[in-house]
Formats: C-alpha cells, sequence, structure tokens
C-alpha cells in the first residue's frame, strides 16, 4: 500500500466515518455490504445493502493506461525544500507568529497589542502596509512599522488617518525550523541520524507529493471516463439523509432554528436539498467506480493485508483496534478503505508515463 491519502482525496472518508457498518462476518469485499447509521433525532437506524456489481448502475471507460508525468526528484529540488524549511526571513504567504503593541504618540492604544498573534502574510488582515513591512524580517527581530490607520476607520473611528507606529516582534514562522540544517540541528530536532537521512526523507516527501498530483489526474479522469446509467435510489437516499443529519446535529449545537442555520450559509431549504443531492451523487459515483473496478480487476484484501493494515495505523498512537474500526465504521468499512487504496494502487500502477516536455 503506497499512502493512506487517497479516499481521503476523493472525499470518501467523510462518507465512511458517518456511517457504521453492520454485518461483520461477510468481509470480502467483492460480497454485498450491510451499512448503517443513527439517526440522533429518531433514534432510527438507517440501513442500506452495499451492491458486489454495479454494472447496470455505472459504464467504466478507459482506467489503464492513463497518462501522467514521470516522477522524477533532482538534488536541486531536495535543496530548494530545505533552503525553504530551513529559513528565517519571512515571506509572502507565510503564516506568523507575532506580538505587537500599537502606539499613538507614543502611548499604547486600546485594541491596539497582542501577543502571539498569528498572522498570514498577504491576507490583508491588517491595516495596509503591516503586512508588507514584515516580509523580509527574520525570526527574533522586532521591527518598527510607521504606519496610518484607513479613513474613514469604522472599528475604531478615533484612530480614523491618524499616523501610529506599530512594534512588532516576529516570535517564529508556521512550518519554519529558522535553524541551519547540520549533523547536531538533525540528531537533536529531528528522527534522523544525519544530515543524509534528512535529505532522502526530503526526496522520499517529494516524490509522494508527485505521486498525489499523479493519483488526482487519473482519478479525474477516470470519473469522467465513467458513464452513470442511473444511481441506487437507497444509497442515495442513506447519503441524503446522512448530510441533513449531520447538519442539524451541528445546528443543535449551537441551539439554533435550522432555517437560521442555513440562512448563515446563505442557503434555504431547497438549496441545501440540492447541495445534499450532489453530495450522495458524487459519494455513490466514486463508490460505484471504485467496486467495480475492484470486481473487474479481482481487488481483494486478504486477513494478512487486513491485519498489516490495523497494525500500521495503530502504530505510534494511543488508539486501540476497536477505536480505529469505529472511526472506519467498522471492519467492513475499513475493509472497503483498504480495498479502495488497492484500487488506486492498480490504477497508478497501470498509468502510462509520459516524457517530460
Amino acid at each position: 500500500m503506497r499512502k493512506n491519502f487517497k479516499v481521503a482525496m476523493i472525499g470518501l472518508c467523510a462518507a465512511i466515518m458517518l456511517a457504521s457498518c453492520g454485518n461483520k462476518e461477510n468481509t470480502e469485499p467483492t460480497t454485498e455490504t450491510n451499512v448503517t447509521t443513527n439517526t440522533t433525532q429518531e433514534q432510527e437506524t438507517a440501513t442500506y445493502t452495499r451492491k458486489s456489481d454495479y454494472s447496470e448502475y455505472v459504464t467504466l471507460g478507459q482506467y489503464k493506461g492513463i497518462e501522467v508525468k514521470p516522477i522524477s526528484i533532482t538534488e536541486e529540488d531536495v535543496t530548494e525544500r530545505i533552503n525553504n524549511t530551513f529559513r528565517d526571513t519571512v515571506q509572502n504567504g507565510d503564516t506568523v507568529n507575532i506580538d505587537y503593541e500599537g502606539l499613538l504618540d507614543g502611548v499604547a492604544f486600546e485594541g491596539g497589542t497582542d501577543k502571539g498573534a498569528k498572522l498570514t502574510i498577504g491576507s490583508n488582515s491588517f491595516i495596509e502596509g503591516f503586512e508588507e513591512q514584515l516580509i523580509g524580517a527574520k525570526i527574533g527581530e522586532t521591527k518598527n512599522l510607521n504606519l496610518s490607520f484607513p479613513d474613514p476607520y469604522e472599528r475604531n473611528p478615533d484612530l480614523a488617518g491618524k499616523a501610529v507606529v506599530f512594534v512588532v516582534t516576529v516570535n517564529g514562522i508556521e512550518g519554519i525550523e529558522g535553524a541551519e540544517l547540520n549533523e547536531d540541528f538533525v540528531k537533536n530536532n529531528t528522527e534522523f541520524a544525519s544530515v543524509d537521512e534528512y535529505k532522502e526523507n526530503v526526496k522520499k516527501t517529494l516524490e509522494s507529493e508527485k505521486e498525489t498530483e499523479n493519483l488526482r489526474t487519473v482519478w479525474q479522469i477516470v470519473k469522467e471516463n465513467a458513464t452513470i446509467n442511473k444511481y441506487p435510489e437507497e444509497e442515495l437516499n442513506f447519503y441524503i439523509n446522512q448530510m441533513k443529519n449531520y447538519y442539524s446535529q451541528i445546528a443543535s449545537l449551537y441551539g439554533v432554528d435550522f432555517g437560521a442555520f442555513l440562512a448563515s450559509m446563505q442557503m434555504d431549504e431547497n438549496s441545501f436539498d440540492q447541495e445534499c443531492q450532489n453530495y450522495a451523487r458524487d459519494i455513490v459515483k466514486e463508490q460505484m467506480i471504485l467496486t467495480e473496478i475492484a470486481r473487474l480487476e479481482n481487488i481483494v484484501v486478504n486477513d494478512e493485508e487486513y491485519r498489516a493494515e490495523i497494525e500500521k495505523n495503530l502504530k505510534g498512537t494511543d488508539n486501540t483496534e476497536e477505536d480505529l474500526l469505529q472511526y472506519y465504521g467498522g471492519e467492513e468499512g475499513f475493509r472497503e478503505t483498504i480495498t479502495f487504496n488497492k484500487v488506486f494502487d492498480f490504477l497508478l500502477d497501470n498509468a502510462t508515463t509520459i516524457a517530460n516536455e
């Protein structure tokens, strides 16, 4: 198995997590699967049986031989990633942790001071010039930013048009080590024994990112090539109700009327129903395509693979096997996830690599 990100990439994890699977005796992915979920409002159980053959519902197009780019990571690619990680200056797009104090005529003004604030450079969250003047600042550096509030300024009309000074200290940059990459740093701050090992891991990370790009490309084309003849109504209704129950729970959690909750998201009942329909169709389409490819290519999960994935997912966590299976909606849900990941492996293994232009 290459990666565990694959099912999450297509949105199926949301479906699997919100569902809980029933009959656990029949575990082969090419057999029918009982899927159940409980509604919180009525405490009734909704259920449907996942089919093992969707040939009457979906006609697959080409899914083998999809063209992808070669995965080739150079020494320059590794160096660029390391240089971007081990730097100490702020760049546009960075999320920085800062302390700041705003001064008007040398006196701190109300609402102008904060410590440990997060700010993404380029987000235009602060007044004009604030973020721009932090570009190039070093971690640990304190800068005086000479700025003026806009006029008018609705948040505090007393500051409208006033010239102020912000004293800003850059505490850190999110995702940036801010140190020199050397043997001491690697041994003291990472799981690797040497700089060479660290670089090799960076290379593997870049390869994984390229593989993810290829997988997105392949999967999008496979979906576009497939023709949906009809949707199984039972499954559509299951996921429509699942989404409605989910958002109903959120509204209840916040103690607001469901209509008002939809209005806060700029939706009414009709537009929300359409969103639920679209969600259900997307989920069911993807599941049907994956299940059909698994059936046609005889892609199954044996017990040894199942146990290996259980152990891999639990390694380094405090979770139990019960916790893991509950997260995936039971044993069948977890087996289905493994099966779908094997289908993704199959699609990549059977893709055609084209030369870079």
